[in-house]
């Protein structure tokens, strides 16, 4: 994911993929009556809060793109996470 700090700054990475800051886990997927995508994920990189049910990124259908901007990940320095690679688990 990429994160963005609640300042609108993006911390710089030297990972390969430049737009990923750290990977999460996606272990579930729901879609409401009104058809509404949201996926609930594991953040390993903070083990008080990575693990909360709140922890949902929403999909945009026009766009495409998921997002959780609801303090990503229990983190209250970071105003959202943005998914920029999927890989698969095998």
């Amino acid at each position: 994911v990429m994160e963005t700090k609640t300042d609108g700054t993006i911390p710089k990475v030297n990972n390969v993929n430049a737009l990923t800051n750290h990977f999460v886990v996606i272990r579930s997927a729901s879609v409401t009556a009104t058809g509404s995508v949201s996926f609930n994920y594991l953040d390993n990189a903070w083990a008080s809060t990575g693990k909360s049910p709140n922890n949902n990124f929403s999909l945009n259908t026009a766009t495409g793109s998921m997002t959780d901007n609801t303090t990503p990940g229990g983190r209250t320095n970071m105003s959202e996470y943005e998914v920029t690679e999927v890989r698969k688990n095998n």
